[in-house]
């Protein structure tokens, strides 16, 4: 009799399985019944939800019981993959909701019931009014954010203090107390739900050194713990809160400029690791593109042109991949969203070639020599080239090598004739060429390489080798969900395959590069 009630009470959930499936709520006098969380930042990595893989996606945090949700059988913890026929999988919350919203009375969505083992952040209900309100707190990271000091403005008329923000040992801004309150109120009004940190409370009459210190700590643990929530930590209020000024200003209370701050210098520095983990520190502007942080860099460390173009700038990613950063791309702003606690910098300099002729022509330079070898070490170590039975040459050689260049360019020249040197490899993802299956790509001099791989990335048997001058075309497909290239082999037709990996952007430009360099060397050799 239970079962029977709450099968009439659940409406579709005896139908729930671990496939997409269709839930139509019609709305009430109650509205939807429903409230969503997610992701307020587009995009993200890609994660396994019973074998798929699916960008990240918001999720049903509360169903009001007895509500049109409920009726319909949708379940707290079911995925969203689509709204209305529209694909929302790696969409922000506020599109979803608008989604949601633009329907009318009548709402089709696609949803996947979450893993067992996956934990659901559940909320109380709210009305459908507050969906918006509803954000993920718990990813959090942390930036190496302070105040280590402030400042007391005198411009004849106005005396009053500004506290200096620093990020990552370097002078970003400076503010008033009256602005980290405005702050805060702004914080509180857009994220309703979220129990922030207590603010130094105001003081009417002047304040001790004492006084105004024990303030500058409480503004920094403030400031520190906030930030520490990677969904306002990127909210635009903390984004506008935070950013540089190139020649910061001091204001009194009616908003008038009154003194200009004393800086050591008026632009933020990003710290840069090199392929021989040495970091190089540039001052930049906060919208200097890769391509001119990529210039300061080479000219600081006097690196000749010819070595700077075996290189590029590369952001590594939480996963420890790194991707290339496009030349228009502002390295600032993802320097600042993007710290870890294991890394020094998510900006790295890295080899940006496949050739090894072209490479071992280029270790004529002392610079680029080195480079290379330390590249080639890191990738040896990471287990990205098949070294067998060199194991113990290459570690003896290692560890001589790393003051004598003889030893350096014999510790190439093995390792160059190795699978995997030089190839790029992608995170696993899903390919139409494997129907249950997944794959992790490699791009190479000589080829493109699928490696067969189960869902955790684990790698199986296969691997599949497209030489080159097999692939007949290459391209990011039109709804920008893949990447996809054509091949032709003697005597067969021709046959398309995609890859569904959310790099398609830098796995193109690496086919393209290869592509480059092969008629480099036809030209050249």
């Amino acid at each position: 009799m239970a079962e029977e009630e709450d099968a009439e009470k659940g409406g579709n959930f005896n139908k729930v399985t671990s496939e997409p499936r269709e839930v139509i709520i019609s709305k009430i006098d109650t509205g939807f019944g429903f409230n969503v969380r997610g992701q307020i930042t587009e995009g993200g990595q890609m994660k396994s939800i019973n074998g798929e893989l699916y960008a990240p996606l918001q999720h049903v945090s509360a169903v009001l019981g007895g509500g049109a949700a409920e009726q319909a059988g949708l379940l707290v913890g079911d995925r969203i993959l689509a709204v209305n026929g529209e694909d929302v999988e790696g969409a922000t919350h506020k599109t979803v909701v608008d989604c949601i919203r633009s329907g009318g009375d009548k709402l089709q969505l696609l949803v996947i019931a979450a893993p067992q083992d996956v934990p659901v952040l559940r909320d109380s209900y709210h009305s459908d009014d507050s969906n918006d309100l509803n954000y993920d707190y718990t990813e959090r990271r942390t930036l190496p954010i302070s105040i280590p000091d402030y400042q007391t403005i005198d411009s004849g008329t106005d005396k009053f203090v500004v506290y200096n923000i620093y990020m990552s040992g370097k002078l970003l801004c400076s503010k008033r107390y009256s602005q980290f309150v405005d702050l805060h109120n702004s914080l509180k009004k857009q994220f309703l739900d979220f129990i922030f940190p207590k603010l130094p409370g105001k003081w009417p009459f002047s304040m001790s050194d004492q006084q105004l210190d024990n303030r500058r700590r409480g503004l920094e643990t403030y400031i520190e713990k906030v930030s520490a929530i990677k969904v306002i930590a990127e909210h635009r209020y903390m984004q506008e809160f935070l950013a540089s000024d190139e020649e910061p200003e001091a204001l009194n209370q009616n908003g008038r400029v009154v003194q200009h701050l004393t800086k050591p210098n008026s632009k933020p520095e990003i710290r840069i690791q090199l392929p021989d983990r040495s970091i190089c520190t540039v001052c930049v502007s906060p919208d200097s593109t890769a391509q001119q942080v990529y210039s300061l860099v080479t000219q600081k460390m006097d690196i000749s042109e010819e070595t700077a173009m075996a290189f590029s700038l590369f952001q590594l990613l939480e996963d420890k991949f790194i991707r290339l950063l496009l030349p228009d791309e502002r390295v600032h702003e993802i320097y600042i969203e993007n710290y870890t606690n294991g890394e020094v910098t998510c900006i790295v300099m890295k080899r940006w070639m496949f050739n090894t002729k072209l490479e071992s022509r280029l270790c004529r330079d002392e610079t680029a020599l080195s480079y290379m070898f330390w590249e080639g070490a890191d990738a040896v170590a990471r287990g990205f080239i098949q070294v067998d039975e060199h194991n113990f040459e290459l570690k003896a050689l290692r560890d001589s090598a790393k003051a004598d260049k003889e030893k350096q360019i014999q510790y190439l020249k093995v390792i160059r004739k190795l699978p995997g040197y030089g190839e790029i490899v992608f995170p696993f993802c899903k390919c139409d060429a494997r129907k249950d299956g997944f794959v992790v790509i490699s791009v190479g001099f000589r080829n493109l390489k699928l490696h067969a791989c189960d869902n955790n990335g684990a790698l199986e048997g296969n691997v599949i080798e497209f030489h080159w001058s097999n692939i007949t075309t290459h391209d990011i497909s039109h709804d920008l969900s893949s990447f996809y290239f054509q091949y032709e082999r003697e005597g067969k037709k021709p046959r398309t395959i995609k890859v569904f990996t959310p790099h398609y952007v830098f796995l193109k430009s690496c086919i393209d590069k290869a592509l480059e360099e092969i008629n480099t060397v036809t030209a050249e050799f």
